[in-house]
């Protein structure tokens, strides 16, 4: 009995320290992707989404821990977009029902009726943790929604 109690610590243990040095899959590791775009992209300017571009050319050839960065930066910001669209769906039918989507002006639309709003979509439009106006609302998707790494959708 005191053997396997011992065991099963140690198992416990074992998992507990693999845990602490390997990230989740779920988490992001920052850098993975820097080889990747100082191999792939190297003369590449930065800016207007020309590095992004770069890697969606050279997709195939993106190291695994990048590859898995981008899946999980995609998911997240899905989610993120999602709860953004829930928050303030009704909000948006109200006050800019005659905007087009795209390029953020829905966003920029609730900003305009900032203090107009639901609580729900003033704390979605709220920043959050420190970050800008501008950061703490999803961000516009990108000119190109052909499934870029990065991509994304604009919150209506």
């Amino acid at each position: 009995m005191k053997k396997s109690l011992s065991f099963a610590a140690l198992a416990a243990f074992s998992v507990f320290l693999l845990s602490e040095r390997l990230p989740a899959a779920d988490q992001i590791t920052p850098g993975a992707c820097k080889a990747d775009v100082q191999k792939l992209c190297a003369g590449v300017q930065p800016g207007d989404g020309r590095i992004m571009q770069c890697m969606k050319q050279h997709e195939s050839e993106l190291s695994d821990a990048c590859k898995q960065n981008i899946a999980i930066r995609k998911t997240k910001r899905k989610e993120r977009v999602s709860e953004f669209r829930a928050a303030c769906a009704d909000d948006a039918k109200r006050f800019c029902a005659d905007v087009a989507p795209g390029g953020g002006r829905k966003i920029a639309c609730l900003r305009r009726h900032q203090s107009e709003l639901s609580p729900t979509c003033q704390q979605a439009l709220a920043p959050a943790g420190g970050q800008s106006s501008a950061a703490a609302a999803p961000p516009p998707a990108p000119a190109s929604s052909s499934g870029a790494p990065a991509g994304g959708e604009d919150a209506e």
